[in-house]
């Protein structure tokens, strides 16, 4: 019997904790890591695929920590995007110790911050993110402390 606990995941971008409002995420890959193509005779080709690509979406509780921050950073690419450098993609993070279905997304892009809706309750909003590569791995440690290893090839 396997474990889960939601509480103990902790999502980061470009080291700015986002789990304060956690509800939840999905992460969707735009494909196939490979793809193998048999010809008639029977022989195998196997093709690794360049686009490792994948869209991550957060749902969080309106009005916490972590929307604030996303909020700020969005609005500044929004003002001042254009003129200064500021850092608008990188490295995400989703850490989920219990059982180790966690990733890491290289170049990792606030593309939406969702939609609002307010009523009689708190409400949530879900923001997305544009990854260029996705690495599933138990240890999101190890992949970052020897990143040159997993994405720099």
């Amino acid at each position: 019997m396997s474990n889960y606990a939601s509480a103990s995941q902790r999502i980061t971008w470009n080291g700015v904790n986002l789990t304060d409002g956690y509800l939840g995420s999905n992460l969707s890959k735009a494909g196939d890591l490979q793809q193998m193509d048999i010809d008639l005779m029977g022989n195998a080709c196997v093709s690794q695929l360049a686009d490792q690509s994948g869209t991550y979406t957060i749902t969080l509780r309106q009005g916490s920590e972590a929307l604030k921050r996303i909020d700020q950073i969005a609005a500044g690419v929004q003002l001042i995007g254009d003129v200064f450098s500021i850092p608008f993609q990188g490295v995400i993070t989703h850490e989920d110790p219990v059982q180790g279905n966690s990733f890491v997304g290289w170049n990792a892009c606030l593309v939406s911050v969702g939609d609002s809706d307010w009523a009689a309750t708190a409400g949530e909003r879900t923001v997305s993110f544009r990854i260029s590569k996705v690495i599933n791995t138990d240890d999101p440690i190890s992949v970052l402390a020897n990143i040159k290893d997993f994405v720099l090839k």
